[in-house]
């Protein structure tokens, strides 16, 4: 039996490896099943995936492309799976086919549907999400999410998740026409918030709608007068980092002032005072 890491316990999926595969995922209920289509590039004989079916997996991984997606049936109905992580395959699911799913990291098929059903979801990654309403509206029922991130997208607003108050944890990266300007609910247990390349993002949103944020990564190309607006304003917060984030006052040396910060992350520029050197203990 091979295995990707088998501290992780992450099992290759090999048929020739069958009945030692179904009787490790019998003892192992915390393993994870790697299938990798790398491994059946050039198969001696055509692979019956089906057989998927005869092991208790919880947590599944597909990696690689596979153009065959006709032979693939048996991954788009896996009622008692908890993890699925798909960022590779062009797959159309029916989420109601996964109603245990705990964990989705997936590259989002305009095909797929209902991923309202998946009420136990506790963290949700999508990479190339596009709804019709340009919105968040499709999760407002997943009332047990503690993680989302959203990458590449087409939203332009977050509308749609205002009641999740589980969510501690937000990450939006790379998308282009997503704004906060239309927003004004408050997301009090949010603590840790990332963001990159999002234009249209304002530091003042953020502030307005993050107030208890303790870790926070702004990348951003804009431009603030002062770090004050964040340094004042989130009294909570233990870890910066405006890397990119163009600030442009002068005189920094405030910065050191703010005692409750454990790591702070800039990008030094000829017009500050104090540099990155000057913050080593941060």
């Amino acid at each position: 039996m091979k295995f990707f890491n088998q501290e992780k316990k992450r099992v290759c999926y090999l048929p020739e490896h069958q009945n030692e595969i179904i009787k490790y995922f019998d003892d192992n209920e915390d393993a994870t099943l790697v299938v990798s289509f790398d491994e059946f590039i050039l198969p001696k004989k055509t692979i019956d995936f089906n057989k998927i079916s005869e092991i208790k997996i919880n947590k599944l991984m597909l990696s690689s492309f596979y153009h065959k997606t006709n032979e693939l049936g048996v991954f788009l109905k896996l009622e008692n799976l908890k993890e699925l992580d798909n960022r590779s395959i062009d797959l159309k699911y029916d989420f109601k086919n996964f109603p245990n799913l705990e964990v989705l990291i997936l590259g989002w098929n305009k095909g797929c549907s209902n991923i309202s059903e998946c009420k136990r979801l506790k963290e949700l990654s999508l990479w190339h999400y596009k709804p019709k309403t340009q919105n968040l509206t499709e999760f407002a029922e997943l009332n047990s999410l503690n993680e989302l991130r959203i990458i590449q997208s087409n939203i332009n607003n977050i509308n749609g998740i205002e009641n999740l108050r589980k969510i501690t944890e937000m990450y939006f990266i790379g998308n282009s026409n997503l704004s906060f300007d239309n927003i004004n609910s408050v997301f009090p247990n949010v603590e840790t918030l990332y963001i990159e390349s999002c234009k249209e993002i304002r530091i003042e949103k953020v502030i307005a709608l993050f107030p208890n944020v303790k870790d926070l990564n702004f990348f951003s190309n804009n431009e603030i007068v002062s770090l004050r607006i964040i340094l004042d304003n989130l009294k909570k917060l233990e870890k910066l980092n405006v890397y990119n984030l163009k600030i442009s006052e002068s005189d920094n040396r405030y910065w050191k002032e703010y005692k409750n910060l454990k790591k702070f992350n800039f990008q030094d520029r000829k017009h500050h005072i104090l540099k990155r050197k000057d913050f080593e203990n941060v």
